[in-house]
């Protein structure tokens, strides 16, 4: 448990950091919003055994690799979402379920980020966010995560009036979390 606290205090000292004249100029470059984003997504993405549903998705995932596409397609009230079903079965062709959760890691830290990253005091929207946000539902529930990270990309491409981004985004959300 002591771990979660660690990303905790290193956000405080950032957003203070942030705050102070001396050095703003180095907590505003993109490099450094760029460098937090990745220790996140190793945070993130190289957990083992972490999360609520950890052992059902295990499990789904095997029973997915075991399918065909079709024997899939056909029978999706016995999988999770489609959107899952689909990227699950994609990632077992090459690789395992620890793969797995670093690419939906990967769907959830880069949208959120991206949604932060115009906002005037980002360091300080993100330790806001960092308790249950990211915690909890970015380490927790995976498909309701990478949901999430399309749903931002969505309301993104929305304010910078990108339509038909916007209803793909959209659309690929409903398929990770209906």
């Amino acid at each position: 448990m002591v771990i979660y606290f660690f990303p905790l205090t290193l956000l405080t000292f950032i957003f203070i950091g942030s705050n102070i004249r001396k050095y703003k100029d180095f907590f505003n470059k993109k490099i450094t919003y760029y460098s937090v984003c990745v220790f996140f997504i190793i945070f993130i993405c190289f957990r083992y055994d972490i999360g609520c549903d950890w052992n059902n998705y295990e499990f789904n995932f095997n029973l997915i690799r075991d399918r065909s596409f079709s024997y899939i397609l056909k029978n999706q009230n016995k999988f999770f979402d489609l959107g899952y079903s689909i990227v699950a079965k994609l990632t077992s062709y090459f690789f395992g379920f620890k793969e797995l959760i670093f690419i939906y890691g990967i769907l959830f830290i880069i949208p959120l980020f991206m949604f932060l990253e115009d906002l005037k005091n980002k360091y300080l929207a993100l330790l806001i966010s960092y308790p249950y946000f990211i915690v909890v539902v970015g380490m927790g529930p995976i498909r309701q995560s990478a949901a999430i990270g399309f749903f931002m990309l969505s309301l993104l491409y929305f304010a910078g009036k990108k339509n038909k981004l916007f209803y793909i985004s959209s659309l690929i959300s409903i398929l990770f979390h209906h």
